[in-house]
């Protein structure tokens, strides 16, 4: 199969045409050529076969060949489905303690204490189908906020995937080992996203109207990272133990310092799993792929 791509299945010629596990798969063939792949055959063939053709396997010898169908580009879309799935951690003193939670909602940016430490804020997807050596041409991170309140604040946000064939639960007692700050992380990455609203915004004042006025998030409306995460879940599926149905997380981490000015030292919420909003409002993300 070394050069293209699709599905392969076996499949037998009978009575000139190629018979599969699907039936008749109206792709002529001849006995003792080696393939049937709807475009050449090594003998003469019919030019029409008909739709129903009697067979009688005792007289007529098999001859197993390969038969490939073509697959394009598809999306497979995963959404948060647990609690802790979703957590964030941040050192709470210089002594080293960190804290660490998750609940129906998690912050990303600054922690709200004097010292406005980072948020490392994590998003876990179970079950992730796509295979290991699909080509993955995009993937989106999909999420409600949790209220309109802090959308104001600025952010500096880097997003990383963890650097795992199979992604671990997280235990939001575990504070020792296993948190998001101590997840190894993907060379791939997004620097620097900016969440910066300005919902008055005019082209006049602001280079990316549109998106500053996106950023003003509403509790009621899904907000799409404007950033393709796809190299990030790329290099997870490139890893070699990955196998479709492993977990990714992508990590959330604060890039703001206080050199950045007072506006950079606060964070925003969004919904996990909320018994008060129903799935459609947990995180989502679509990862679009095909085969090499």
């Amino acid at each position: 199969m070394s050069g293209s791509s699709g599905w392969w299945w076996r499949a037998a010629c009978l009575g000139g045409v190629a018979v599969g596990a699907f039936g008749a798969l109206g792709v002529a063939c001849a006995e003792g050529s080696g393939t049937a792949d709807g475009h050449e055959v090594e003998s003469e063939v019919e030019s029409e076969v008909e739709s129903e053709v009697e067979v009688e396997s005792e007289s007529e010898p098999e001859v197993e060949v390969e038969v490939e169908v073509e697959v394009g580009p598809q999306t497979a879309t995963v959404t948060l489905v647990a609690a802790e799935d979703a957590v964030a951690s941040y050192l709470m003193s210089p002594s080293g303690d960190w804290n660490l939670f998750s609940g129906t909602s998690v912050p990303i940016g600054r922690h709200f204490d004097d010292a406005h430490v980072g948020y490392h804020t994590a998003l876990r997807f179970r079950a992730v189908p796509v295979p290991r050596g699909a080509r993955v041409t995009s993937a989106r991170l999909t999420f409600f906020p949790t209220n309109e309140v802090d959308s104001s604040n600025a952010l500096w946000i880097n997003i990383y995937a963890e650097a795992s064939d199979d992604s671990a639960p997280f235990d939001p007692h575990a504070y020792e080992s296993g948190r998001p700050d101590q997840r190894a992380r993907t060379a791939a990455h997004i620097d620097h996203w900016l969440v910066r609203c300005n919902d008055a915004c005019t082209e006049l004042t602001e280079y990316d109207c549109p998106q500053r006025q996106r950023d003003c998030w509403d509790r009621t409306i899904a907000f799409e990272v404007p950033k393709d995460l796809g190299p990030l879940v790329a290099e997870v599926v490139a890893r070699p133990e990955w196998t479709a149905g492993n977990a990714i997380t992508l990590l959330l981490v604060n890039a703001a310092t206080d050199e950045d000015g007072a506006k950079y030292r606060e964070s925003r919420s969004l919904s996990t799993i909320d018994s008060a909003r129903d799935e459609t409002f947990a995180p989502r993300l679509a990862v679009t792929f095909e085969f090499p």
